[in-house]
């Protein structure tokens, strides 16, 4: 019904709504202060209004295996920033061994013919490289914004629909589309769940567990998106997925495992702090 950049627009202004107005209901306490509002922008930029137009681009000519093997790239980008640009979540053994385990496990499940595909179109992949980038560093500008996360979803997705709105209306002018029923049922959805619903959880998750973790968590997505296909397209339940899922989980599980501390930190006296790892 709609073309793809209408799609990317029309999720996130039902999303921006629900969640404004939510936020406004609940009388949330707004970003305050030119620094709070530009990592807003930031993130609404790298974590939606960027990556969106990018993936939709590229998959025109980058196959949905391919994509998601590169997609896959953004644990290894996330655990990089953090390293440098944080101090609480940093490189560790544990961390690299299981962000290796997890692109393993997304190998094994794309199969063979999506790694041969590297290196074909290198514009599109770029893009795709890119837009894990851009989702990379979203999660680190998430971290950074704080506060309550359900205003740090709303507002990122508010300003995220206002930045996308002239580009939509310029380039598909959607008021000479004619909708469908499925067609606005769909978009709904894609607004209030997995744009809306999606955007405060994620905020969450960063809270909770840092962008490095929720960076692994994007090992699943390309897991669920063949699931969703057995469930509702009949697609067939294959040996790969059946393989991929335990590496995967065991990836993220091998990951989660604190570092040890130094022998230094050992000897230290009761009364020495030491940073948890």
């Amino acid at each position: 019904t709609y073309p793809p950049l209408t799609v990317a627009w029309g999720r996130i202004a039902i999303g921006a709504v629900v969640l404004v107005g939510y936020a406004l209901w609940r009388g949330w306490p707004w970003p305050r202060g030119a620094r709070a509002w530009l990592l807003v922008v930031g993130n609404a930029l790298t974590g939606t209004a960027v990556p969106f137009f990018l993936i939709g681009w590229a998959e025109r000519t980058v196959s949905s295996g391919t994509a998601a093997l590169l997609m896959a790239t953004g644990p290894l980008i996330a655990l990089l920033l953090n390293h440098f640009l944080t101090r609480d979540d940093r490189l560790t053994v544990w961390r690299t061994a299981g962000i290796g385990i997890g692109f393993a496990g997304v190998a094994i499940l794309v199969g063979p013919r999506a790694m041969a595909g590297l290196g074909g179109d290198v514009l599109a992949q770029g893009a795709v490289i890119l837009a894990a980038l851009c989702y990379m560093t979203a999660g680190l500008l998430a971290r950074w914004l704080g506060g309550v996360p359900q205003v740090g979803a709303a507002v990122t997705i508010a300003v995220a629909a206002l930045l996308m709105t002239p580009l939509a209306l310029a380039v598909d002018r959607p008021w000479e589309i004619a909708p469908t029923v499925p067609g606005v049922l769909a978009l709904l959805f894609l607004g209030l769940f997995p744009t809306a619903l999606a955007a405060i959880l994620l905020f969450r998750l960063i809270a909770d567990t840092g962008a490095v973790f929720f960076a692994q968590v994007n090992y699943l997505v390309p897991v669920f998106g063949v699931l969703a296909g057995v469930v509702f397209l009949g697609e067939s339940l294959t040996w790969p997925l059946l393989a991929a899922l335990p590496v995967i989980l065991a990836g993220i599980a091998v990951s989660r495992r604190p570092a040890r501390r130094g022998f230094r930190a050992c000897r230290r006296g009761p009364n020495m702090t030491v940073n948890r790892p």
